[in-house]
């Protein structure tokens, strides 16, 4: 014996009626229920890097940016310009495999990959890279870590070990090269002090300008 599911009925009902309002008001309102839409694919013969496309974003001048396995590809509705890894450039972006993209206050790029945050800038077409060394929980980032610009325009960015949450007016990166200085002296795992049995130092460390080291210090 068939049983009747008033439940199912009342909510067939009501999504039927909320069906029939919206048709109604899009006929009034003059939108087409249904649009046709054109559809263009985009491979890495039409300039687009290879592997599958992980993130896309369209800055405030209307560059359609595009993440892929591959590297960052820019788009101005006419050809792709690439942007990809070159050890032997420090301002290229980090990594080929880019996770997100999202833009700050001054209009540069912030880039997630699996090695590292680039910060883009447009003007120069220059990247800058953060890792674990700046700050950063760690330097990998995956697919599922996703970013997010706060109300008070502090980015939000995922990693593998943790998120990280920054102001990025405020990140700026020190050129300043620290001076090497040699703090302490190790033979054998042993530190060496001036005067003590086999050890090499007449003075501290800090006020050694040269120093002579026998066969036997072969641990330093």
């Amino acid at each position: 014996m068939w049983q009747c599911n008033y439940k199912f009925i009342r909510l067939f009902w009501i999504q039927y009626v909320l069906l029939i309002c919206l048709s109604c008001a899009c006929i009034v309102s003059g939108f087409p229920l249904v649009e046709h839409i054109n559809f263009k694919q985009f491979l890495s013969d039409d300039g687009l890097t290879s592997g599958p496309v992980e993130a896309i974003y369209q800055d405030r001048r209307g560059f359609m940016w595009f993440g892929t396995y591959g590297g960052l590809n820019r788009y101005d509705g006419i050809e792709f310009r690439r942007f990809t890894s070159d050890r032997s450039d420090p301002y290229s972006i980090s990594n080929d495999i880019v996770w997100d993209i999202t833009e700050d206050q001054q209009g540069f790029l912030w880039i997630s990959t699996f090695n590292g945050l680039s910060r883009f800038d447009p003007e120069t077409g220059s990247f800058i890279t953060f890792d674990k060394e700046d700050g950063l929980p760690g330097n990998q980032f995956n697919r599922f870590s996703s970013s997010w610009k706060t109300r008070d325009q502090e980015l939000v960015f995922g990693t593998v070990d943790g998120f990280v949450l920054f102001q990025p007016d405020l990140v700026k990166r020190n050129k300043q090269v620290p001076p090497v200085v040699i703090t302490g002296l190790e033979l054998s795992t042993k530190p060496a002090l001036p005067g003590r049995p086999g050890s090499p130092l007449l003075k501290t460390i800090t006020e050694t300008e040269e120093l002579s080291l026998d066969y036997d210090h072969a641990i330093v």
